[in-house]
C-alpha cells in the first residue's frame, strides 16, 4: 500500500506540474547596482536609486510560429520581444547604474546572440553588452520568478561557500560490479548516515534512491552490462575512508512488486584518487557552450547548495552532466543618466514558445517577467503591443484589444496580483499580491479543440475518481509520513 501510494502521489504531481513545463521568459531590466557621481566622489550602493521609470512600451514581433513538437529545433525562429523605457533621473547627481534583463532559460544554440536585432541602445544608440548566466531551478516547477531569489545570483565574482570550496576533501572511487545472471538487475549501495556523519556520496550513474525503514539510504543503478561486470563512478565528499559494498537486487522498489536481493554478485574498488572542488566542477564544462567558467561555477555551488537534500547523499543525477536546461540568460549592461535628465533605453531580446500539442491547431505559450521592475524607485505607465498574425486565445492580464497587427493594452501602472487567503495552524493568514507577469498563448485558430476532449461521462468518472481515491491518497501519504517522523525521533 505505502508503494501504491507514493505511485498515486507522484502521478498526482506530474499532472498538476504538466501544464507548465518548458515555457522560457523574459523579463524587465532589474537594478542590480548603481552609483553616483558628484563633487564629493564616487559612491556605490545596491539599494535607494532614485531613478524613475516613466513609461514602458512592451512590443512582442511574432510572426513565426515554431514546429508543433515538444522540444522542438527553434533555430530561425524571428520571434522577440523589445522592452523601450524612458528613465529619468530626479536627483542632483549623475548615475551610473548596472542592469541585468532575464531573458529566458535558452541554450546559446537556440538563437544566434550576435545577430544585430538582438541590441541594446541608449537614445537610439548601441551600447555594448554581455551575455550572463545563472541556475534557475524553478524552470521545471512553472514559471515563476522570484527578483529577490534569481537576482543575487548574478555576481561579478566567483561566490564562496563554507562547504563547497577547495578546502574540501573530494575523492573518486571507481568500483567494479560484477553478477553472473541478469544483466537487467540493479546494483545498489546502502548508506548509514551514522556511519559516515561528515560524508557525502555522489553516484552520477544513479537512477533512483528509496529511504529504508532503518534510516538508511539505498541508490540505485541499473547493471546493463555486457561483459558480466560494469565500473561506477562514485565520488565522496569529506571525510569517507571508504564506499559502501554494493548489493544486487531484481529491481528497485520504486519499480514495484516484491524486491529479490540476489546474492550471486560482488563489488570491489579498482582506483581512488583525490579531486579537488574546482577540477569536480569543471570535469564536464564546455568552452564552447557560451556560459563562462565563472557563471558555470557559481550555478554549479547554487545547485549543490539546493539539491543537498540528505547529509549523506547529493541528489543529482545530472550534476556533472550537461544542464544548460536550468540556467537564466541574461543581458548585462549599463546605463549613464545625467542628473535631471531622461535617456530612453531599448532592449531587444528572442522569445521562444512552449508548445502545447494537447490542442489541434496547438497554442504557443510566451511568459514576460514584469516582476523585475518593482526593482525601481517608481513606475510610470505600461503599453503592451503583440504583433502577430496570430489569434489570442489566452493573456494572464485582461483587456487586451485587437488591433490590425495584432493586440494592445495600456496599464496606468504595473499589473498587480490580488492578496491571497491561506489556511494555517495559526488561522487564515493574508498574503499580498505581488506584480502580476504576463503569460500569453497564441494560435492559428480562435478556438483550438483540445485533443483530449471528454464525452460527459468520462468527465463524471474522472470526477468521481478524484472525489473517492485523492483523500485516500493524501491520508495514506500523512500515515506514512507520520510513521517515519516517529521512526526517526525514536532513533534520536
Amino acid at each position: 500500500m505505502k508503494k501504491q501510494t507514493k505511485v498515486i502521489i507522484a502521478i498526482a504531481l506530474l499532472m498538476t506540474m504538466f501544464p507548465l513545463m518548458l515555457v522560457p521568459a523574459s523579463a524587465n531590466s532589474a537594478l542590480t547596482k548603481w552609483g553616483g557621481k558628484d563633487a564629493n566622489g564616487v559612491m556605490m550602493t545596491s539599494k535607494d536609486c532614485p531613478i524613475v521609470v516613466e513609461h514602458e512600451t512592451l512590443t512582442f514581433n511574432i510572426n513565426e510560429l515554431p514546429e508543433p513538437y515538444p522540444m522542438a529545433d527553434t533555430d530561425g525562429i524571428d520571434s522577440s520581444v523589445t522592452a523601450e523605457y524612458t528613465f529619468y533621473n530626479p536627483s542632483d547627481t549623475e548615475i551610473t547604474a548596472k542592469l541585468a534583463f532575464p531573458f529566458g532559460v535558452v541554450k546559446s544554440t537556440d538563437y544566434d546572440s550576435s545577430d544585430e536585432k538582438y541590441s541594446i541602445t541608449i537614445n537610439g544608440q548601441k551600447i555594448s553588452k554581455e551575455i550572463r548566466h545563472t541556475l534557475y531551478t524553478k524552470y521545471y516547477s512553472g514559471y515563476e520568478f522570484d527578483v529577490n531569489e534569481d537576482l543575487p545570483r548574478l555576481v561579478d565574482e566567483y561566490v564562496k561557500d563554507d562547504y563547497y570550496n577547495d578546502d574540501l576533501a573530494i575523492t573518486k572511487y571507481t568500483v567494479r560490479v560484477t553478477l553472473t545472471g541478469d544483466p537487467a538487475y540493479r546494483w545498489a549501495f546502502d548508506i548509514n548516515p551514522d556511519q559516515y556523519p561528515n560524508t557525502q556520496f555522489y553516484i552520477p550513474s544513479a537512477d533512483s534512491t528509496t529511504i529504508l525503514e532503518n534510516g538508511y539510504l539505498r541508490v540505485y543503478g541499473i547493471l546493463n552490462f555486457s561483459n558480466g561486470y560494469r565500473d561506477i563512478e562514485v565520488y565522496a565528499f569529506g571525510e569517507a575512508k571508504c564506499v559502501p559494498n554494493a548489493k544486487f537486487f531484481t529491481h528497485a522498489s520504486w519499480t514495484g512488486g516484491v524486491v529479490e536481493e540476489v546474492t550471486t554478485g560482488k563489488s570491489s574498488v579498482l582506483t581512488s584518487e583525490k579531486v579537488s572542488f574546482t577540477d569536480f566542477i569543471f570535469e564536464n564544462y564546455d568552452e564552447n557552450s557560451g556560459i563562462s567558467r565563472m557563471d558555470w561555477y557559481n550555478a554549479s555551488v547554487h545547485r549543490l547548495q539546493r539539491r543537498t537534500q540528505n547529509n549523506s547523499y547529493l541528489y543529482s543525477a545530472r550534476l556533472d552532466k550537461d544542464y544548460q536546461d536550468e540556467f537564466m540568460s541574461w543581458y548585462y549592461y549599463d546605463i549613464t543618466i545625467p542628473a535631471g535628465e531622461r535617456i530612453i533605453n531599448s532592449v531587444t531580446a528572442p522569445m521562444i514558445a512552449g508548445t502545447d500539442i494537447s490542442y489541434n491547431p496547438p497554442k504557443y505559450d510566451y511568459t514576460y517577467l514584469i516582476s523585475p521592475a518593482a526593482t525601481w524607485k517608481a513606475f510610470g505607465d505600461l503599453d503592451i503591443i503583440i504583433n502577430t498574425p496570430y489569434y489570442l486565445t489566452y493573456s494572464s492580464i485582461d483587456g487586451f484589444e485587437k488591433t490590425d497587427s495584432g493586440y494592445k493594452l495600456h496599464l496606468d501602472g504595473l499589473p498587480m496580483e490580488k492578496d491571497k487567503y491561506k489556511l494555517t495552524l495559526n488561522g487564515i493568514e493574508k498574503e499580498e499580491g505581488g506584480v502580476k507577469d504576463l503569460l500569453f498563448k497564441l494560435s492559428e485558430s480562435e478556438k483550438p479543440e483540445s485533443k483530449s476532449k471528454l464525452t460527459p461521462i468520462q468527465t463524471v468518472l474522472i470526477i468521481i475518481g478524484i472525489i473517492i481515491f485523492l483523500p485516500i491518497a493524501i491520508v495514506l501519504g500523512l500515515i506514512n509520513l507520520i510513521v517515519y517522523l516517529v521512526r526517526r525521533i525514536a532513533k534520536k
